[in-house]
């Protein structure tokens, strides 16, 4: 009885510790390979956790109609840690984004880079060392 007393204990420790990584996952649903450079129109700013994520309505290359895009970022921690505030992007706001797409095509992606072009504000996120874009 006390054997499995013990084991049933280590057992809920080990969910415990398991069941918050499960709901976080990895940046391998983009093509981290690729980065692609987007126009558009902000619609929205999310800041809040898990991931910020920032809405634009994307220029089309000729003609036709916008496309709506969302580009996913980290915590709003890491984001204030790197200068970024709630306040970076306002609906309305025209930027360009460097952002490495979804690998299934999908119109979203990774956020690497955005300008403000109203005012040529330079908004950079270091994911990893190997993913830095220099302005």
């Amino acid at each position: 009885m006390k054997n499995l007393c013990l084991l049933l204990g280590l057992f809920l420790v080990a969910a415990s510790i398991a069941v918050p990584a499960l709901g976080h996952h990895s940046v391998t649903m983009f093509d981290l390979k690729n980065t692609i450079t987007l126009t558009g129109t902000v619609k929205k700013f999310r800041w809040s956790n898990p991931h910020v994520i920032l809405w634009v309505d994307v220029d089309p290359p000729e003609g036709g109609e916008s496309q709506r895009w969302a580009f996913e970022l980290t915590s709003p921690g890491n984001l204030s840690r790197s200068g970024w505030s709630k306040r970076s992007f306002s609906p309305g706001d025209r930027v360009s984004i460097d952002n490495s797409p979804l690998k299934n095509g999908k119109t979203g992606g990774l956020l690497k880079r955005a300008v403000i072009l109203k005012t040529g504000e330079v908004l950079l996120f270091k994911w990893r060392k190997e993913q830095v874009t220099k302005p």
